[in-house]
């Protein structure tokens, strides 16, 4: 898997203040200063280790916004939370109480205690890693806002911070890649019907 780097960002690389966008954004005829030193950094950093983490697959993963906890969620009904500890993941919690799939995870943006599952089970529930409990559920059966017709499975969708505009991306038509045919679409719900 290659590590793309703007991924990384300006503050991994310890860039701070005005103009740290510029050497992502400049043109050059080889590889930049930042670039080069994270090649450096990960040739002496470069070993993978598994952790067991869920009885099911796990689909996502997700830093706390100080970067102490990784959460991740899995098909088997839960969510749990590790510590980072050097280089180990440390169990922390595992976070039960879905009746289906949990689908989504995220953390609250600036709190690093609390993180939000949705699941299969049509309900959004609130989590606070210092008690370890739900500390909020929400029912979405009874309120359907609208339905957006997919002819396949919906992988992640994101609503616009501003605008009720919803993107989202779906698995190819017939389920298989073909590198011959147009893929790798996104997609815009919300736009006027006569646009």
């Amino acid at each position: 898997m290659a590590v793309p780097t703007a991924a990384m960002g300006p503050s991994a690389l310890g860039q701070s203040g005005a103009g740290t966008m510029a050497p992502w954004c400049s043109v050059s005829s080889g590889p930049s200063r930042d670039v080069l030193g994270m090649q450096e950094l990960f040739r002496g950093h470069s070993k993978t280790r598994e952790f067991p983490a869920h009885s099911a697959k796990v689909h996502s993963v997700a830093w706390s916004c100080d970067g102490r906890r990784l959460a991740s969620r899995s098909f088997d009904k839960t969510a749990r939370v590790f510590l980072l500890e050097k280089d180990r993941l440390v169990k922390e919690n595992n976070y039960r109480g879905h009746g289906d799939s949990v689908d989504q995870l995220c953390w609250h943006p600036s709190n690093p205690d609390l993180f939000v599952t949705a699941s299969g089970d049509k309900t959004i529930r609130i989590w606070d890693v210092r008690t370890t409990k739900c500390i909020a559920t929400v029912n979405t059966k009874g309120d359907k806002l609208w339905e957006v017709q997919c002819e396949s499975p919906t992988f992640t969708v994101a609503w616009h911070p501003k605008r009720p505009l919803l993107a989202f991306a779906c698995d190819d038509k017939d389920g298989k890649y073909d590198s011959s045919q147009e893929a790798g679409t996104v997609k815009l719900f919300g736009l006027p019907n006569d646009s």
